[in-house]
């Protein structure tokens, strides 16, 4: 649920937050607060910072951003949560004051969205009340300390505004911490396999999966697994055999791209070795089973299709050589029954689940 109906659900919550922590703390600097900095950083696919400067300038336009020297300063942080986002606002004015507010997990852009409205409504003071007027004596008949704080004495500020010391902002250290995410999990997948047998020749695979997730093209995966594969090939009249392949299969997979959401690619480079059995079928006088040595190498393209944050369909295509390619025959006269090709291919569809 990450329409617009979605994205007002989580605006109008964080603002009335925001706005309850920041009117007893910071109402005498951000009142005057007309220029601001923006130090920002984001995940690949999320919204530019000149996007979320404009976005910040559509609802603040008597404000002026600078590179430094400006009375209000905000720092973005935001780190991938899967497929979603989430971040933290933290505002530091001139005069000292400072204030952070984290935002839930969401789109990016409903994530920046939510930031530069508080930003803006700060900066234009829609969230700060009337400043207290300087020829006004404090009196009793005066407004209530929790519409318009004293301005004295400063000792009582830090009680009043206790949120820095819970929520202290995020420093680089730990975005670039949060940029890798190692995730370990298990595939199962049908196979068409154009190498084993004469067409059709099917089979099941399955095994481990190890992927470094990284907001970049470069998010090493890893596969080990087993696979079986079988079908049939006849020399009518003489009879036929059964192939059969049993396998152990590696994928190394370094690149990794966003096709748009929720689809991603995967270029793999492969490797299969293991036995391929030919068992004869009604071939009178055969002299039982004979086998090759199966070991190829090769290239796949995988395409996954998340359903959450943790299960994927995929689909994947490989094209591969063989080292060893033999015939199968039948007696009498080595009628052939199968010449297994020397480069040949696979198509599988199947699922993937990942933790965390």
């Amino acid at each position: 649920m990450n329409g617009v109906a979605g994205l007002r659900g989580r605006i109008l919550p964080l603002l009335v937050g925001a706005g309850a922590l920041l009117v007893p703390a910071v109402a005498r600097a951000a009142s005057e607060a007309r220029s601001y900095s923006l130090a920002y950083v984001a995940p690949e696919g999320c919204p530019e910072r000149h996007a979320v400067l404009a976005a910040i300038g559509t609802r603040a336009p008597g404000a002026s951003p600078r590179d430094t020297d400006a009375d209000v300063a905000f720092d973005v942080r935001i780190t991938s949560a899967g497929e979603l986002a989430s971040g933290t606002l933290d505002v530091r004015f001139r005069t000292g004051e400072r204030f952070a507010r984290e935002v839930p997990a969401s789109r990016c852009e409903d994530v920046t969205t939510s930031m530069a409205i508080m930003a803006g409504l700060l900066l234009s003071g829609a969230l700060l009340p009337e400043p207290p007027r300087p020829e006004s004596a404090p009196s009793p008949e005066g407004p209530p300390a929790a519409v318009v704080p004293p301005p004295e004495p400063p000792a009582e500020a830090p009680p009043e505004n206790p949120e820095p010391a819970r929520t202290p902002a995020p420093d680089a250290s730990a975005g670039a911490r949060s940029a890798w995410r190692l995730r370990a999990g298990a595939f199962a997948d049908g196979r068409l396999d154009f190498a084993v047998a004469p067409f059709p020749a099917l089979g099941v695979g399955g095994g481990l999966d190890l992927l470094m997730e990284r907001d970049s093209w470069f998010s090493p995966g890893l596969r080990v697994g087993v696979l079986y594969v079988t079908g049939s090939a006849s020399a009518d009249p003489l009879g036929g055999a059964r192939l059969t392949l049993r396998a152990l299969t590696v994928r190394a997979c370094p690149v990794r791209l966003s096709l748009g959401a929720p689809f991603s690619f995967y270029g793999c480079g492969l490797f299969e070795g293991g036995v391929l059995v030919a068992s004869p079928r009604s071939t009178p006088g055969a002299n039982g089973d004979v086998d090759m040595t199966w070991l190829g190498l090769g290239g796949a393209g995988r395409v996954e299709a998340a359903l959450g944050s943790r299960l994927a369909l995929e689909a994947e295509l490989g094209a591969f050589g063989l080292l060893q390619h033999d015939r199968f025959v039948v007696q009498p006269g080595d009628v052939n029954v199968y010449t297994v090709p020397a480069f040949s291919g696979a198509l599988s569809l199947g699922l993937v689940a990942r933790w965390p």
